[in-house]
């Protein structure tokens, strides 16, 4: 009897640390249920598998990121530059109209 009551509790425990682990991480149910199988069965294998998959998949992210930025700062640059254009045309035409 207390045997059926030790699986139990320990099955519970799976369970709630399965929650834990989808509502912190965003895991889906099999990958939160594959990670605790593979630390239950005395590896790590599987998690630190898919830790790296994901800091690979980040490490792409800023990257791109990255570019993303870069080509904003060009379009930037390139705004003021049109801006700073059409300050000196509207100066200009003012000059010229006497508006100045």
């Amino acid at each position: 009897m207390k045997t059926n009551l030790k699986k139990e509790s320990f099955g519970a425990r799976i369970t709630s640390d399965t929650k834990n682990i989808i509502n912190k991480s965003g895991l889906t149910s099999t990958q939160a249920v594959g990670i605790i199988e593979s630390d239950l069965n005395g590896g790590c294998t599987r998690s630190t598998e898919f830790l790296q998959n994901q800091r690979r998949v980040l490490i792409e992210d800023l990257i791109e990121i990255e570019k993303i930025r870069d080509d904003l700062r060009e379009h930037c640059a390139e705004l003021k530059n049109m801006m700073d254009l059409l300050r000196e045309e509207i100066n200009e035409d003012e000059k010229e109209l006497g508006l100045q």
